[in-house]
């Protein structure tokens, strides 16, 4: 990827002329490659492209649980929502329960 990355800057860059239109989708594709959107992701085990939960869509319950601190992801959904967003980080289990008892935040099993 980083030698992909490398050759395409030297594409960009390069003085050899270069319609504008296909400069700038070479730059838009640099730019998704190093910040991409965040709508769904490739789930590392088995790399399907998983959409991510959609708060004005779906339902709490049906993609997730919550046991103690931990939010356990229920469906490929949950799962790819909650490794993107790394929502079981350390520093969230431990923030969370604080959370949690000052009533700042409910889950509903």
């Amino acid at each position: 990827m980083l030698q992909f990355l490398d050759n395409l800057e030297k594409v960009l860059h390069s003085t050899q002329p270069m319609p504008a239109l296909i400069k700038l989708g070479l730059a838009h594709a640099r730019f998704e490659t190093i910040h991409p959107c965040k709508l769904a992701s490739i789930v590392p085990k088995d790399r399907d492209a998983i959409r991510l939960y959609w708060l004005r869509r779906d339902r709490w319950q049906t993609h997730f649980q919550c046991k103690d601190a931990e939010i356990v992801p229920l469906t490929a959904i949950a799962r790819t929502t909650t490794w993107l967003l790394q929502i079981n980080r350390g520093d969230r289990l431990q923030e969370r329960p604080l959370w949690i008892k000052s009533d700042l935040i409910r889950f509903s099993n």
